[in-house]
């Protein structure tokens, strides 16, 4: 295909300052505003369209049309399914879906010549997470360090008796904890296992479909973590995976009783101990910086509330189950919102209510495509 270099960029200068405006709206209030997403999807079709037609009049070529356009519109097909799934299992809000489905439809088309992932749409998806990923290592760290040194100056002020009493704590977490871990470790470390042998046995027919490298995996099992946790925690679930490790594992060493086969699957042990530790760091971090308590008075809709909140009300019969499960990423109804205005009363704190930070998502959304323009891919590959 006939390459023209710095025309294909053209549009990021419109596209930097729809990023910047939607950006910065997201941390301000909370909010995407329709008329940014219709104007991207009017933008894309607008350029395409220019473009098109320069391929075609003023150089003779006819790529672009058959084979850029067609990647183009599979690419954008790929992100509507990614982002109606993202909605739909409450991580992302219908504003942050649709702010990623346009934003995968006017990727820079030097990521579709990249051997990374054979779609835009996953690429930008990659790299928006790497980008919050970053952030919240870097913010956690300085948290963490904040936190640590308030714990060493209250720890070496205490009497003998509450020092003890924080030392017991540690082992006595750690026996409810382990078993709990250790089934997700071994469900983890099943999953990988088998994504390996499906590789292995089915190369290129997945391949055909999506270029499942390890960062897709990684990030797949991140946003998969909590229903896998609870999944891995069930009896049965759990009994069939150690059954199953155990017998691969034997099998492993009938075969090469040098060990040798064994020790290379090792790698795959570090990969689910490093995906457990950064969900853990995530969760932590998330629990710092995602709840707060305000005045009722300063209930509005759109706001969300906390998953203890709603089995309280819900306890307490202000809301029905139904009614419970359907505030989601999405907020609170005018109508839900007034409710508890009228009839919440907070045992703890009266005349406050406990709610969610809502985390601004389109800075990342436009990170990750001023990533992908700048690479011409994935910025972070593991394996």
């Amino acid at each position: 295909m006939m390459r023209f270099g710095l025309i294909e960029y053209a549009v990021f200068i419109p596209v930097i300052y729809l990023g910047i405006v939607t950006s910065v709206e997201d941390i301000r209030f909370g909010k995407i505003y329709n008329r940014h997403i219709v104007t991207g999807l009017a933008l894309g079709l607008i350029w395409y369209t220019l473009l098109a037609l320069f391929y075609v009049f003023a150089t003779g070529h006819i790529e672009f049309v058959t084979q850029g356009l067609p990647r183009v519109a599979g690419a954008t097909l790929m992100a509507l399914i990614i982002s109606a799934g993202m909605w739909y299992f409450d991580v992302w809000s219908g504003a942050d879906a649709k702010l990623y489905t346009v934003f995968a439809f006017l990727m820079p088309l030097s990521v579709y010549h990249s051997s990374d992932t054979p779609s835009a749409a996953l690429t930008l998806l990659v790299n928006s997470y790497a980008a919050a990923f970053f952030w919240i290592s870097a913010d956690f760290l300085l948290r963490a360090a904040r936190m640590a040194a308030a714990r060493s100056a209250k720890f070496s002020t205490a009497t003998a008796e509450e020092r003890r009493a924080d030392l017991r704590a540690i082992p006595l977490w750690l026996r409810a904890s382990i078993f709990t871990w250790i089934k997700t470790f071994f469900g983890i470390v099943f999953i990988l296992l088998l994504v390996r042998l499906l590789r292995g046995w089915l190369r290129d027919e997945i391949e055909l479909m999506v270029h499942l490298n390890d960062t897709l995996l990684f990030l797949g099992l991140f946003l998969l973590f909590r229903p896998l946790h609870m999944l891995f925690q069930i009896r049965l679930v759990a009994a069939f995976i150690l059954l199953a490790l155990l017998g691969y594992f034997a099998w492993l060493y009938h075969s090469d009783p040098s060990g040798a086969l064994l020790l290379e699957k090792a790698d795959i042990g570090m990969y689910a101990l490093g995906l457990i530790i950064f969900r853990q760091i995530y969760t932590f971090w998330s629990e710092t910086v995602e709840v707060r308590r305000i005045p009722l008075t300063e209930l509005r809709a759109k706001m969300i509330i906390t998953e203890g909140l709603k089995r309280e009300l819900v306890g307490r019969e202000i809301f029905t189950a139904a009614e419970a499960k359907e505030i989601n990423v999405e907020g609170l109804t005018d109508e839900f919102a007034v409710r508890l205005k009228e009839q919440y009363i907070d045992e703890k704190e009266p005349g406050t209510i406990e709610i969610e930070n809502t985390i601004p998502f389109a800075p990342f959304i436009f990170a990750g495509m001023i990533i992908s323009a700048i690479v011409g891919g994935v910025l972070v590959k593991l394996g």
